[in-house]
């Protein structure tokens, strides 16, 4: 009984589909999805595919997954442009600032109920407004 790790790809394209089997070989025809190809060995389903003509596992790009990806030949994969991915970093970042600061104002606001004349918790709501508005500058900005 030879244990082995196989791949599994569609026989009309020569995809990979990304599962893997790891066992007995005369485990393999009940593990194998219907309509797959099993190959042994472990292949990369997002940079390798099988060329069916000549039966050879070769390098593939997949199609770019919009404009903001750019293609790394280091880790053969699509990764969102550096720039791209500072901005959504950066508008998330601003998203949780205006959210924590939000939380942060419920304290005063609720002092400022108990106590219309309280200055501490209006001086307190006014710097947290001031915060959430350099915020919202980061937002427009990202």
């Amino acid at each position: 009984m030879s244990e082995g790790t196989w791949s599994f790809y569609d026989p009309a394209t020569g995809m990979f589909t990304g599962d893997l089997f790891s066992g007995p070989h005369d485990s393999l025809a009940a593990n194998t999805p219907a309509g797959k190809v099993a190959l042994q060995g472990r292949f990369d389903h997002l940079a390798q595919r099988l060329d069916v003509e000549s039966g050879l596992v070769v390098s593939w790009i997949p199609s770019q997954p919009d404009a903001d990806h750019e293609w790394n030949p280091t880790i053969r994969r699509w990764m969102l442009a550096a720039d791209i991915a500072r901005r959504r970093y950066n508008h998330d970042a601003a998203l949780e600032g205006i959210d924590a600061a939000e939380r942060r104002q419920l304290r005063a606001m609720r002092e400022l109920a108990l106590d219309p004349n309280n200055s501490e918790a209006r001086q307190r709501l006014q710097q947290i407004d001031q915060e959430i508005a350099a915020l919202r500058d980061d937002l427009i900005s990202a």
